[in-house]
């Protein structure tokens, strides 16, 4: 593919493309972003983490070469019936925010409109870069706008949007507003949510000789089961819920290292102060039943 269309600048190799002017990449830290080289997967990744998942290091003259791959009908590296089969719309996206019917295709997302027109658009990101392309079949355009950034809960969304926009203004269609404080706007919201996470993570172990003296004679069943359900079950789920839900916990890191961070140190802060507790709980019964005897 990269050299029947001329994709000189195309690599699935991290050295290659640093020696070719790979541009760093950066990732997100409570709305600050931070350069940052992530490591580069080799064979030995699997699952998330490969190169044809989308570590394709290519450059915005190259892709613009792939997305007229497209709109030739392959031109000739792939038979135009395939590029039709790509572009054929099979699986219907439930919930989709996306105006006017959305759908899946091979490898592409399929965008409808009542006038007939498709929309053919696809995004992406790794850990300190995001992508996204859009190109329209019968008018014979596209795009690509590559960010060499991760912001995975906020700035990766607005990456998404100013490619529409993009789109829209090249068209003559009504663009979506952007306003130039809305990326701190969401981060502050983001961060409260984050600081408040730790900060009630935090208090039991400030307050923990306040603890010691209301506890000192002793607890009850009901006080085990609080304590138990606070300092047990609750970081147990707090580290547990996002595997569940299909984002294993090295994805979190990778993608979201600051909310990953306030993830871990929230546990480890709840562990830490449930054992110290019942480290104090058991001398204090101790220390009881030896004044009694």
């Amino acid at each position: 593919i990269f050299e029947p269309l001329g994709m000189t600048h195309s690599f699935s190799s991290l050295e290659q493309a640093k020696a070719s002017g790979m541009e760093p990449g950066h990732r997100n830290y409570f709305g600050l972003m931070v350069e940052a080289d992530y490591p580069y997967p080799d064979s030995s990744h699997t699952g998330w983490l490969t190169v044809p998942a989308g570590y394709i290091i290519s450059s915005t003259n190259d892709m613009g070469r792939y997305l007229q791959m497209y709109l030739n009908n392959g031109a000739g590296i792939l038979e135009q019936n395939s590029v039709e089969e790509m572009m054929r719309s099979s699986v219907a996206a439930p919930d989709s925010e996306v105006a006017g019917d959305f759908r899946y295709g091979l490898g592409l997302c399929i965008e409808h409109f009542e006038n007939g027109e498709i929309r053919v658009f696809h995004g992406g990101n790794v850990e300190n870069y995001t992508t996204y392309m859009i190109f329209l079949p019968e008018q014979g355009i596209g795009m690509i706008a590559m960010f060499n950034a991760c912001d995975y809960l906020v700035a990766n969304g607005m990456a998404e949007a100013l490619a529409k926009n993009i789109m829209k203004q090249y068209i003559g269609e009504e663009t979506e507003d952007m306003g130039a404080s809305t990326y701190w706007q969401r981060h502050i919201i983001i961060n409260a949510m984050l600081f408040v996470m730790l900060l009630l993570s935090a208090l039991p172990l400030v307050f923990i000789r306040r603890w010691h003296v209301k506890y000192r004679p002793g607890l009850r069943k009901s006080g085990m089961i609080i304590l138990c359900l606070i300092h047990a079950a609750l970081p147990t789920l707090m580290l547990v819920s996002m595997p569940v839900t299909g984002l294993p916990l090295s994805v979190i890191s990778a993608f979201g290292p600051d909310v990953f961070a306030v993830l871990l140190t929230s546990s480890i802060l709840l562990y830490i102060t449930g054992i110290i507790k019942i480290i104090v709980f058991i001398r204090n019964r101790n220390r009881t039943r030896s004044e009694t005897v």
